[in-house]
């Protein structure tokens, strides 16, 4: 059973026209069999907009959800 389990952290940036962000997130994956695979884990967002302080005040530049997923991985 341990061996199915594997912990795999990441580190995005998000580039586009108008925003940046960053996301760490921090998956689980459990293989079903050699190459299927299911991942679940949290994902924490921190938004790197410069925005005015009239909004700053009121806007949320970190986040936490949930992330989930199924994969396949290409073996050689």
């Amino acid at each position: 059973m341990k061996e199915n389990i594997k912990f795999v952290p990441g580190l995005n940036l998000l580039l586009a026209k108008d925003s940046k962000a960053m996301q760490v997130p921090l998956i689980m994956k459990y293989y079903i069999g050699p190459s299927f695979n299911l991942g679940l884990g949290p994902q924490f967002s921190i938004d790197m907009n410069n925005f005015p302080t009239v909004i700053k005040d009121y806007y949320n530049m970190f986040n936490i959800a949930a992330a989930a997923g199924l994969g396949y991985e290409f073996n050689n």
